[in-house]
């Protein structure tokens, strides 16, 4: 009985420790996630006198609207396919980016709570490799979203920073 309450806490203990890392909703890394990796490469990239990582900043316009209108529940599946959408296009310009420029680089997806998304883009040509993210992000959410019979159109502001030489900590940049 003791070793099967061992086991129990352990699972619990994995768990919470996933739930504290993904966003429930979409799978993607959490906030959390989101600003630990961007302290550690900012700071390590500050050391090493080189460029530190580009940051976009997605927020999907109206979303408001769509919760109040349809429900959390239309809300709750458009944030999952934004989600999916946003996850594809990272990857596969990820990859080319890491084909064509034959650079090691490290894309970052994540949502950072409510209707908005951060990606980080670091390596050598994070700036590149970021601002063509960035041009197609309105591409990759243009296509209708649905939700059983209800068809709704979303827009994004996206914002993109790129670091100048002159931000001292990584909450700057953000």
């Amino acid at each position: 009985m003791q070793v099967g309450r061992v086991f129990k806490r352990e699972r619990n203990e994995i768990k919470l420790r996933s739930q504290a890392l993904r966003d429930p909703l979409t799978g993607l890394p959490s906030r959390a996630i989101f600003d630990e990796r961007l302290r550690e490469l900012f700071n390590q990239r500050k050391l090493q006198s080189q460029p530190v990582p580009s940051l976009i900043f997605i927020d999907l316009n109206g979303f408001g609207f769509v919760n109040d209108t349809y429900g959390h529940r239309v809300g709750d599946a458009i944030l999952q396919d934004v989600a999916s959408r946003l996850s594809i296009l990272v990857d596969e310009l990820g990859a080319v980016g890491r084909v064509l420029l034959h650079q090691p680089s490290e894309v970052l997806l994540s949502r950072m709570g409510g209707d908005e998304f951060t990606i980080m883009v670091d390596g050598p040509q994070s700036k590149t490799l970021a601002s063509d993210i960035a041009e197609t992000v309105h591409d990759c959410l243009r296509a209708p979203h649905r939700s059983g019979d209800l068809e709704t159109q979303i827009t994004a502001s996206v914002g993109i920073a790129h670091d100048d030489g002159h931000y001292e900590f990584a909450d700057e940049l953000v």
